[in-house]
């Protein structure tokens, strides 16, 4: 999100800004470390759950700890494809070989367990707060498909019953402008999303899309990542005619603000093997997007990585920094307080891994995809 940080000598009396190569090389090894322990524990101990009463995500079940780490460490090799291609290459086929997600129990939710009780934040922003509504871009999205895991991501608007989104960067945004569209079906205690399997399976597919050892091909990993959603949405009955479909992702029909705007994108929902590696990895990286809701910093930087899913402009820009709508924001600016608080550690780390440009527009050490300028 920020690039820089100061991690490794946190807790010591000199605690510098390093960079995020830095930081990246870090938890590679810290994540290594705890897969070897998890290894070692879902070995001699797979029916052991001492932790159960204090795990609020596997119960403590190690054989899917462990899976969830390696499906990390996939992650963040995906992350790292274009500025480090042959440590991407090796992670993401190590981890993949050491064992991923693969089915929807393998999901990491922060859920209510026994005397645990877990309230999720986005409830009590959109409920309480009135500030998170759906965005125009899922709406077109979703709509233009027919997705049918509309009504479990979000609830009808006031306005109709429909699913309307609204558009970002609007010159108003008093809330009785918006209050009124949908809001994402989540209630106190629904629990809170850290990775799910199909995530893991449409890494795979971008894995095997570009010639890495990920155990299948694309289309069956892509596939496979829709099902899974599907299936953790109750809605695989569907799933047959939504994969056959032809239809396109719908332009952006505003009901409120008169701020309409047409389709971004052309790209379809059935794999195409004779498609060029382009519409195949934006029809990959625009399922995931799908599939991964709620995370949107997962999906923020996807974005950034690879261009897709293609999304509406803001309407205003009212940041002088953010010259480029379509590239938009690339990372968010060190708060005030962190210059106050630590103004020459801070301003050094900027000028010496940010080119002395802290602002949104300056781009992180992986956000290097040559496609993308």
């Amino acid at each position: 999100i920020y690039g820089p940080i100061p991690v490794s000598h946190f807790g010591e009396t000199e605690n510098p800004y390093e960079s995020q190569q830095t930081v990246y090389e870090n938890l590679f090894r810290d994540l290594d470390a705890a897969i070897a322990t998890l290894t070692e524990y879902a070995t001699n101990s797979a029916d052991a759950h001492p932790l159960e009463k204090v795990d609020a995500i596997y119960q403590g079940d190690y054989p899917k700890w462990l899976k969830l780490a390696n499906s990390v460490k996939l992650r963040m090799a995906m992350r790292i494809r274009f500025v480090e291609p042959g440590k991407a290459q090796e992670y993401a086929e190590a981890a993949v070989a050491a064992g991923v997600m693969e089915s929807s129990d393998d999901g990491a939710w922060l859920k209510t367990s026994g005397s645990i009780v877990i309230f999720n934040p986005l409830e009590e922003v959109w409920n309480a707060y009135e500030d998170t509504r759906m965005g125009a871009t899922i709406d077109a999205y979703m709509n233009g498909y027919d997705d049918p895991r509309l009504p479990i991501y979000f609830k009808g608007s006031e306005l109709d019953s429909k699913y309307h989104g609204v558009r970002s960067g609007l010159k108003s945004m008093l809330k009785e402008h918006y209050t009124r569209l949908s809001v994402p079906n989540v209630a106190k205690t629904t629990p809170v999303v850290w990775m799910l399997a199909s995530e893991v399976a449409f890494l795979r597919a971008e894995g095997a899309l570009r010639g890495w050892a990920m155990g299948g091909d694309a289309r069956s990993f892509y596939e496979e990542g829709i099902r899974l959603s599907f299936e953790r949405c109750g809605v695989a009955d569907q799933l047959t005619a939504y994969m056959a479909s032809t239809a396109l992702p719908g332009g952006y029909d505003d009901p409120a603000f008169g701020y309409s705007c047409s389709n971004q994108s052309t790209v379809t929902i059935p794999w195409n093997d004779g498609a060029a590696f382009e519409e195949n990895l934006e029809r990959i990286i625009t399922q995931k997007w799908i599939a991964n809701f709620p995370l949107g910093t997962e999906a923020w930087a996807d974005y950034r990585r690879t261009g897709y899913p293609r999304l509406f402009p803001v309407v205003v820009n009212n940041n002088p920094d953010i010259t480029n709508l379509q590239l938009g924001a690339r990372r968010m600016t060190y708060p005030l307080e962190e210059y106050e608080a630590n103004g020459e550690t801070i301003r050094a780390a900027v000028d010496q891994w940010l080119g002395g440009q802290d602002k949104m527009s300056t781009r992180l050490w992986w956000d290097c995809n040559p496609r993308i300028r």
